[in-house]
């Protein structure tokens, strides 16, 4: 990784880390290491000096994940700057960030699979994108996993049956039945959401 942000070698040198643990955790943190500094315990640097170093790994950080790119979500920073800031008259200035996020591997072929089968009509609203935005929204539809990711066990392949274990979902429906509670049961939220229709 530490390739991609060659002009931050200078200052941020140190490449290798070993927290001396063969776990998970530790693990991860080991590997995902490209560029760092170390202090010595003795001779600690000024406060200045900790913030220069902070600075220059968060711009490290933002290149790497920029150039690599990790999706992330804009998150606001405000102790690293003043990138975010509210003015008197209520306007917000934002600027493009990068946070890293854990992310779950899915079977690329399983949405296309999903919505092969089931269609691109909304299992829940009905609602069909091309029907509603045109040329624009023909064979869009989000497939939603009825197998909550929270069942799946790390790094233990899951065999899922199309028919069975996936439904074509609306962005709203599909953000909406994560929040019902039991986002594996599609027929209750349909009722649900058939029976607030005006």
């Amino acid at each position: 990784m530490g390739e991609r942000v060659v002009e931050y070698g200078a200052m941020l040198p140190v490449q290798t880390i070993d927290l001396g643990s063969n776990a998970r955790l530790p693990g991860d943190y080991v590997a995902g290491h490209a560029l760092g500094t170390t202090y010595a315990l003795d001779a600690l640097p000024t406060e200045t000096s900790l913030r220069t170093d902070l600075q220059n790994i968060v711009r490290a950080y933002r290149a790497l994940t920029y150039r690599g790119g990790i999706e992330g979500d804009v998150e606001p920073q405000a102790e690293l700057g003043d990138e975010f800031r509210i003015s008197a008259q209520a306007t917000v200035i934002e600027t493009r960030k990068y946070a890293f996020h854990r992310k779950v591997e899915r079977n690329p072929t399983a949405a296309k699979q999903a919505k092969k089968f089931h269609g691109t009509r909304c299992q829940a609203c009905d609602l069909d994108f091309e029907e509603r935005y045109g040329k624009i929204g023909k064979g869009f539809i989000e497939a939603h996993h009825l197998k909550p990711i929270a069942s799946l066990e790390e790094g233990v392949p899951v065999p899922y049956d199309v028919a069975a274990d996936f439904a074509v979902l609306c962005a709203n429906c599909n953000r909406m039945i994560h929040r019902s509670g039991d986002p594996s049961n599609l027929s209750k939220f349909r009722e649900t959401v058939q029976s607030n229709k005006p």
